[in-house]
């Protein structure tokens, strides 16, 4: 976020051009108005289409743009591109199984451990992240 207000207040991308657009005086960032409801941008049509949320706030509204569970639609692409990596990573193979977690289960309770219990929690949001990529059709 820091980024996006140094750009904004200073017109220059982090490539190093210009941007095209007027740059934000940083009395908009200072003032809080980045954080006060505007009822005109309140206004403005919703983000993302007719059935996205309408904020009133330029931080919201932003952060809305750049992609939210709401509105994955910015977040894809990414997405797609960390399939490949992540691929790799895992050998074409599954990140985790269900014999796996119950040995690690197990483990945690036999030895009462706080890390063996942290690992176990991982590989089930491992599992949890991969299913919710599949489609049911």
């Amino acid at each position: 976020m820091g980024i996006f207000a140094r750009t904004c207040t200073s017109g220059i991308l982090q490539s190093g051009q210009v941007a095209n657009l007027p740059v934000i005086p940083r009395s908009f960032w200072q003032k809080g108005i980045w954080l006060v409801d505007n009822a005109q941008l309140g206004n403005r049509p919703p983000v993302g289409g007719p059935n996205g949320i309408q904020h009133a706030n330029p931080n919201d509204r932003v952060m809305e743009s750049f992609g939210t569970s709401d509105y994955p639609t910015p977040l894809m692409a990414v997405e797609q591109m960390i399939n490949g990596p992540k691929g790799r990573i895992m050998g074409g193979g599954v990140a985790t199984d269900l014999r796996r977690i119950e040995r690690m289960a197990n483990d945690a309770v036999l030895y009462d451990a706080e890390g063996l219990a942290d690992e176990l929690l991982q590989s089930i949001r491992i599992v949890s992240c991969y299913a919710s990529d599949v489609t049911l059709n």
